[in-house]
């Protein structure tokens, strides 16, 4: 690890800046890769485009600074003060993020794939076309963040805090939501195919068009969530509440949004409409006599139940 005194590290900040004033033809850009800067003040410091891999700044202070564009690739920055820091489009792959505060940061299309990220305090962070892939995200806060668009795949966000966090159009394939806190999270279009969200908080989260398919939503608290559009084809909804299941051979039948919709297999249809075309629908599926008429009334009994709470 490369020691670096304050009067050196002043000295390099200063020559960076006039390496980024001058359009990269004056000064000389910032090398700070290797070096040791546990617990250091880089309190508003301008570091765009520095080069930080494998730097040790646990601990550090770099609350309202600019990392735009650099490289922070394995850097230690577990502990590290980031509040509303600027790290826009830069390369955090394998960093080591452990409990740092990440508050209100810009990591809008940032590189984090692999890095650990557990415990952190990411509340309103802008994540936008961010890649979180396989990153470790385990009881981290992201309350209120946008990660819409960004790249979830097969990260652990277990025990994570992301009550009306937007994930729209995230992919989330194969991440692990268990126990995640996703109440009034806008999931709208996002793909969670074959997801791990075991006993997770929905409750009001819009997943609209989500995908659901091969997802494990076993114990999850559904109620009052928008499916609506979802694909719920082979999802694992038992003893999920807020919506209701009934199967009869093969067929997974499930009614959610307060009994107005329907999916049976892997049609999807408001429950009026099931009601009217049950029987031919079932015909065109090559359903049995014996299937469209437990169907017919597993529907109807939702429709009954939908009309007594209109």
């Amino acid at each position: 690890m490369r020691k670096i005194s304050k009067e050196e590290l002043s000295e390099i900040l200063n020559t960076h800046k006039i390496w980024l004033y001058s359009s990269h033809k004056l000064g000389s850009r910032a090398d700070l890769s290797g070096a040791e800067l546990s617990e250091a003040n880089l309190y508003r410091a301008n570091l765009h485009y520095a080069k930080l891999y494998y730097a040790n700044l646990s601990g550090a202070d770099l609350s309202g600074a600019d990392l735009s564009g650099a490289d922070l690739e394995g850097a230690n920055l577990s502990g590290a003060n980031l509040l509303e820091a600027n790290l826009y489009i830069s390369n955090l792959s394998e960093a080591d993020l452990e409990g740092a505060n990440l508050s209100g940061v810009n990591l809008y299309k940032a590189d984090l794939y692999k890095a650990n990220l557990s415990g952190a305090d990411l509340s309103r962070a802008t994540l936008s076309g961010a890649n979180l892939s396989e990153a470790d995200l385990e009881g981290a806060n992201l309350s209120g963040a946008n990660l819409s668009g960004a790249n979830l795949s097969g990260a652990n966000l277990s025990e994570a805090n992301l009550s009306g966090a937007d994930l729209s159009r995230a992919n989330l394939e194969e991440a692990n939501l268990e126990e995640a806190n996703l109440s009034r999270a806008n999931l709208h279009y996002a793909k969670l195919h074959y997801a791990n969200l075991h006993y997770a908080k929905l409750h009001y989260a819009n997943l609209s068009g989500a995908d659901l398919s091969g997802a494990d939503l076993s114990g999850a608290n559904l109620s009052e969530a928008d499916l609506e559009g979802a694909n719920l084809f082979r999802t694992n909804l038992f003893r999920a509440k807020g919506v209701i299941i009934f199967q009869y051979e093969q067929h997974l039948a499930t009614a959610f949004n307060n009994n107005r919709y329907i999916t049976i297999g892997c049609k999807t249809y408001r429950t009026i409409n099931w009601v009217k075309n049950f029987e031919k629908i079932g015909k065109d599926e090559d359903y049995s006599t014996s299937q469209i008429k437990m169907y017919g009334q597993f529907i109807n009994m939702i429709n009954e139940r939908l009309q007594g709470e209109n």
